[in-house]
């Protein structure tokens, strides 16, 4: 993916140089690492499944898009989380400091709405895009300040499923809703406001798995502090545990647990307490039969449309490559 060609048209060579040493290299470094291309294949998928054959180069330039607001979200997450790596590498901000590192992450969004009006596609198709991720954007934020609000220990407990659900519907279901539906925007998308709803249940549940990831504590003792795993139980952040500790335990799992993450940096109220409700695998077990209503679901949606069917297994393939590698998280 190439990115900054488009704007840095307008400036002299000296301007070009300083862009691309400020701004494009850094990126480029970023988006550059080792990713799951998860929202990639989303894209490909909604562009298979439509009533129209689509041109691959244009799927590509999508792909890139999506992609590009998606690294833009992860760097201005891991400054507000303050989080020391991103995709085996040190974040963003940690290598060429916060002022560079957000103004870089948000650039990568009006890069991409400003690739978007010079795709060589139909003008309808791309006011379609541009209002999706324009879509994206606000709900993307309105989840982030969900999701830096007060800190979820406390919020009363009769309101923290709610709100662990509208975070991550907002931030991570907003994203890749936005990545099936602007693939199916590129052919002729059967009923894309329900697709879009469907985008959004994977969201939640391939974030669900992704904060599983806090409870795999191997044979640490202490939560350091330049450790990513426990960064959103430090940090108090709305995710999966509180909302199934709260919605689907007792009231002493939840207050447990709160008890647990204001004993960190020690780990082991949490060990305790993971045990003591069998947490981890009561959990994933219910992830996994939501994922199956799930594909139900979305295939009763392909086929009441007369879309190709074949293409359905690939929502698996990502979901249970997803769960193998959290599960290989240490």
């Amino acid at each position: 993916m190439m990115i900054g060609a488009s704007p840095s048209h307008r400036f002299d060579e000296f301007i070009r140089g300083f862009l691309d040493e400020t701004l494009h290299a850094p990126l480029m470094s970023f988006m550059q690492r080792p990713r799951k291309g998860v929202r990639e294949k989303l894209v490909r998928l909604g562009a298979v499944l439509t009533h129209a054959d689509v041109d691959s180069e244009q799927v590509q330039k999508v792909c890139d898009l999506v992609e590009a607001v998606h690294c833009g979200s992860l760097i201005v997450d891991d400054i507000q989380d303050d989080s020391p790596v991103r995709r085996e590498h040190p974040s963003l901000h940690r290598q060429v400091g916060v002022s560079k590192a957000l103004n870089a992450g948000n650039w990568l969004y009006f890069w991409a709405l400003q690739e978007i009006r010079s795709l060589n596609l139909k003008e309808d198709i791309k006011r379609g895009l541009l209002d999706d991720f324009l879509d994206m954007f606000f709900e993307g934020h309105c989840g982030q300040a969900l999701d830096l609000g007060r800190r979820i220990e406390t919020v009363p407990a009769q309101h923290v499923p709610s709100l662990c659900l509208q975070a991550v519907k907002l931030k991570t279901g907003s994203l890749t809703s936005l990545a099936l539906a602007s693939g199916a925007r590129l052919g002729q998308p059967a009923d894309l406001e329900l697709l879009k709803i469907f985008g959004v249940r994977l969201g939640v549940l391939l974030q669900q798995l992704d904060d599983l990831k806090n409870l795999k504590l191997g044979d640490a003792t202490v939560a350091e502090p330049d450790q990513k795993a426990f960064e959103d139980l430090r940090n108090g952040r709305p995710t999966y545990l509180w909302w199934f500790a709260t919605e689907h335990l007792d009231s002493s799992c939840h207050r447990e647990l709160a008890s647990a993450v204001e004993d960190f940096p020690q780990l082991e109220k949490l060990r305790q307490w993971q045990e003591k409700y069998d947490f981890h695998a009561q959990a994933l077990e219910a992830i996994q039969c939501d994922f199956t209503r799930f594909e139900q679901d979305f295939e009763r949606y392909a086929t009441d449309h007369k879309l190709d069917t074949k293409v359905l297994p690939e929502l698996g393939t990502i979901f249970h490559q997803l769960e193998s590698a959290y599960e290989q998280t240490r």
